[in-house]
């Protein structure tokens, strides 16, 4: 029985007697104070985090439509060179000389600020039955525009690049990825 007498006691849970009321209002309110706080400010941080992340993601949407408006207006006055180019070359193309395609094509850079350059290339002897490659070309080299006829070369060879053979097949002006041009020097 001894045995039985010490089991109750090991198991027995000691009874406290709050008499005091700061006592009881740490023991009892305390707790629930700080449960509340903690449910209180995890769903201020959820709603916070949700309403944050809405408003980012408005805002990249907002600027997306307005970044890819501003490139579609870029693309759309840059189309414009190459057809107005066009336009001049179908009504008297043949009958400009050299000089005369080099003083039209040093004007046309300088119409948009975004355009680099412009050339015109004509399939192989169609300029001139003598001439095998006719390829003016005029671009922007900081605040100058320079003309060359460096294309207009065997080693160049335009008619087998991308962006000619997909000039050539289309009625519209066609953009090609972007390539390094070793002759310029540079990203076309």
């Amino acid at each position: 029985m001894a045995n039985k007498s010490k089991l109750k006691w090991i198991f027995r849970l000691p009874r406290f007697s709050f008499k005091r009321i700061q006592t009881k209002f740490l023991v009892y309110i305390l707790p629930a104070l700080l449960v509340s706080m903690i449910i209180l400010c995890w769903v201020s941080y959820s709603f916070s985090k949700d309403t944050i992340t809405t408003e980012i993601e408005h805002k990249m949407a907002n600027q997306m439509d307005a970044t890819v408006q501003n490139i579609r207006n870029k693309l759309s006055s840059h189309v414009r060179i190459p057809q107005t180019v066009a336009r001049m070359i179908e009504t008297s193309g043949q009958q400009l000389s050299k000089e005369g395609y080099k003083e039209l094509l040093l004007n046309i850079p300088s119409l948009n600020r975004d355009t680099l350059g412009v050339g015109v290339y004509y399939e192989p002897y169609r300029y001139d039955s003598g001439v095998k490659y006719f390829a003016p070309y005029a671009y922007k080299d900081g605040n100058t525009i320079v003309y060359t006829d460096e294309y207009a070369s065997n080693e160049y060879n335009y008619p087998q690049w991308e962006w000619y053979q997909n000039g050539k097949l289309g009625k519209e002006v066609v953009f090609t990825d972007p390539y390094f041009d070793k002759s310029l020097n540079r990203a076309c």
